[in-house]
């Protein structure tokens, strides 16, 4: 993996796979390149915050690919800084848009947390105009352990918490999970969903388990500044294994 503060691009490559981290402020989104008989193919992790359209030009040039080489838009979850280039991307590459369907109401500019997480709702409701945010609908949606014919598979991984359709993206032959925003890690704190943007806190616990049957070698945060996928990695593992231990011990 790339140090942190290195360009964007290249972040896990192989002969046949790439993956490409595009990043604004602490907010990520992914480029997922394979080689296939009729050329480089790519599918989108999420759609980022301003700023990320003009890197993912950047890495689709180097690649020698174009916009209508992305074949479809995977999201995480409904939440604005996943979303907010949504319209325009989709516009662009004519790709689906796969979601979980319990995630329609955000796509649809209508957040439905409670408790603190209705601070988070108020709050994306104040950005949406502010950044030209259109609602948006699901062309496929998405089932929790169904396999994704996307960068040689991604299995749906539904982790409930951070939002009722939060989604993570496992590929098993690599071991390499998209955990979205299950979890982050700022300056080396890492830190689960935190409430005033998480639907459901009482979920997350049980999301951890679910991570800690996966194993995952490398895992892949859409929020991490300073540190590294390695080490974010380490510590998801350690607090799956806690919240593992701890249903064990009850």
């Amino acid at each position: 993996m790339t140090a942190p503060g290195a360009p964007p691009v290249g972040e896990v490559r192989d002969d046949r796979y790439e993956l490409v981290r595009l990043r604004s402020l602490k907010v990520s989104s992914f480029l997922l390149v394979e080689e296939t008989n009729g050329g480089r193919r790519g599918t989108l992790v999420d759609t980022g915050i301003l700023g990320q359209t003009r890197q993912l030009e950047r890495a689709l040039a180097r690649l020698k690919m174009g916009w209508g080489d992305l074949q479809a838009i995977l999201l995480t979850h409904g939440h604005l800084d996943h979303t907010v280039n949504l319209g325009a991307w989709r516009e662009r590459t004519g790709a689906p848009v796969y979601a979980h369907p319990a995630d329609a109401p955000y796509l649809a500019g209508q957040g439905r947390g409670r408790g603190w997480s209705r601070v988070g709702d108020w709050m994306e409701a104040v950005c949406r105009p502010l950044v030209g945010y259109r609602p948006q609908g699901i062309d496929r949606e998405l089932a929790d352990g169904e396999r994704l014919p996307f960068w040689g598979g991604l299995e749906v991984v539904h982790l409930p918490g951070h939002t009722p359709g939060h989604c993570g993206f496992w590929q098993p032959e690599r071991g390499i999970l998209f955990s979205g925003d299950l979890a982050a890690m700022d300056w080396g704190f890492f830190h689960p969903s935190p409430g005033i943007f998480t639907a459901d806190p009482s979920s997350l616990p049980g999301c951890f388990r679910r991570v800690a049957t996966l194993r995952p070698r490398l895992a892949l945060a859409n929020h991490i500044s300073l540190v590294s996928d390695a080490a974010f990695t380490r510590k998801l593992c350690a607090r799956a294994a806690h919240e593992t231990e701890s249903e064990v011990a009850r």
